[in-house]
């Protein structure tokens, strides 16, 4: 032991004693005597006997803490080992004995332990870590960085925020993702905050070095039954077309509904259109790569049922930002609203609106918003459009060589066909007279290939000015003038039961 401090432990034992006005106590440790050793009135140290400085302190409310005490640079010392019995007798020897190994080899156990306690209180926490990898997704432009400080904020810092960073094990993390996937029953909500932990604690480790390992690297995403994929038959789109003005829907969620389908845009591109974005003379809408899901920007044309939501919606939010904009004034039924209050639909708006609304639609399955784009897709390639011309307008990422790196044309004809198809199909369907006489896929996919009409709206003379087309049906039907429907319920009926 460094400096005679073997020689000299018993005597600190003796003085420690002495000044604290205590008698000198050794007794033989073992896990018995430890458990069942009784409180005095005062403070007391027993020492073990055999093992030099090393002793029992029991304070008088019946803590029991083990030390080690030392003489270093001819200095008494004091080395909390730890409490008992949070430190078994037989951690306490080794811990015993890693300080007086440390003593021998001139170093300061005690001042060693007071830095590891300094580092200790300035490690920082999940808290500590969640603020700074907001600001890192933040300086990264990411466009979800606010949904993944809504999740860690509600879901992990009021269970582990406290925690040291490095101290968080998968024990503290799996917990909490399956009391929300299998308790709460938010498979979703699940995925996503194991993903978005993930990747804060990738960047502590990778960007911030703060860890060796990710405790979520071996933690599998919990998974959801797979529910079979639905699409709306003809029927259903005439029900879902004609009742959802009968709805208690606000109107830009029941137009926003409306455009999903006659667009096949996605829930967060129509939430997010801007007025700017349309092209009204050229009848396009450009989607920016900001607002796409695939960060791939598209110019989508439009047809004439899109073009006269655009025009309803107009009262509404014509003079904001925002198409399908919000304000807490629409509540009142106000119709002009100041440009600065405008802001986007909440990620919700839709699928709750539908979802509160559905016995209305008086369809019998339940469908969501994203079934709406499913339904139109499904329409398209019923009546021969092609799947891949299909998979342009929806804007899919393509999974093939060619299509990634070689192929860049914008298929623009294509697309503008396909929505002309989606206006016939519409046509056909909403100008029954019921819902009974409502034609099925079936049959409209003949009329497509008997009038091979898909190459029809191809030419680029189908588009001309004031071009009528007679479907050989019995109605006519334009971009300037679509064709008129009626319900099969009756409409005062209908408002009354609602």
């Amino acid at each position: 032991m460094h400096k005679n401090s073997q020689n000299n432990t018993s005597n600190l034992s003796q003085i420690l004693d002495q000044k604290e006005n205590r008698n000198i106590r050794k007794i033989r440790f073992t896990e018995l005597t430890v458990k069942h050793l009784k409180p005095l009135s005062k403070r007391t140290i027993f020492w073990f006997e055999g093992m030099m400085g090393f002793g029992l302190r029991v304070s008088p409310k019946g803590r029991k803490t083990w030390i080690y005490v030392f003489q270093f640079d001819n200095k008494p010392r004091m080395l909390t080992l730890g409490k008992y019995p949070k430190m078994s007798l037989s951690e306490a020897r080794i811990a015993y004995s890693k300080a007086v190994y440390k003593t021998d080899l001139e170093i300061d156990p005690a001042k060693e332990k007071t830095k590891e306690n300094e580092q200790e209180l300035k490690a920082p926490t999940v808290e500590d870590l969640s603020l700074k990898y907001i600001k890192y997704c933040i300086a990264k432009k990411e466009a979800s960085w606010k949904e993944k400080q809504r999740a860690i904020n509600k879901e992990l810092l009021p269970i582990i925020g406290d925690k040291k960073v490095k101290d968080i094990t998968f024990r503290d993390i799996a917990p909490i993702i399956n009391n929300i996937h299998i308790e709460r029953k938010a498979t979703t909500q699940a995925q996503r905050l194991l993903s978005h932990t993930r990747c804060m604690f990738k960047y502590a480790k990778n960007g911030l070095g703060l860890i060796e390992i990710n405790p979520c690297s071996d933690l599998e995403a919990p998974k959801r039954q797979k529910k079979p994929k639905y699409a709306l038959d003809t029927k259903d789109i005439y029900r879902f077309w004609n009742n959802i003005d009968y709805t208690f829907m606000k109107p830009v969620v029941r137009l926003g509904l409306k455009f999903m389908f006659c667009t096949l845009a996605r829930g967060v591109e129509v939430r997010k259109m801007k007025w700017s974005d349309i092209n009204f003379g050229d009848k396009t809408w450009f989607i920016p790569s900001e607002n796409a899901k695939n960060n791939k920007a598209m110019l989508l044309p439009l047809n004439s049922y899109a073009l006269t939501i655009l025009k309803e919606i107009y009262q509404y939010t014509g003079h904001s930002d925002f198409v399908f904009g919000w304000n807490r004034s629409l509540n009142s039924g106000q119709q002009l609203l100041d440009k600065q209050e405008m802001i986007p639909m909440g990620v919700t708006a839709f699928s709750h609106a539908l979802r509160d609304n559905f016995e209305l639609l008086h369809i019998e399955r339940k469908f969501t918003p994203h079934d709406l784009r499913r339904s139109s897709a499904t329409c398209l390639t019923s009546v021969g459009y092609p799947r891949e011309w299909v998979s342009k307008l929806l804007n899919h990422t393509p999974n093939n060589v060619t299509s990634m790196v070689y192929d860049v044309f914008d298929y623009f004809e294509e697309k503008r066909a396909g929505m002309e198809s989606i206006r016939y199909i519409l046509d056909r369907i909403l100008s029954a007279k019921s819902v009974d006489l409502v034609p099925s896929l079936r049959a409209i996919r003949k009329e497509f290939l008997s009038q091979k009409l898909i190459y029809q709206f191809l030419d680029e003379a189908y588009f001309e000015p004031q071009k009528s087309v007679d479907n050989s049906q019995g109605f006519q039907s334009s971009f300037v003038n679509p064709v008129s429907y009626t319900l099969s319920y009756d409409h005062d009926e209908l408002k009354n039961e609602a």
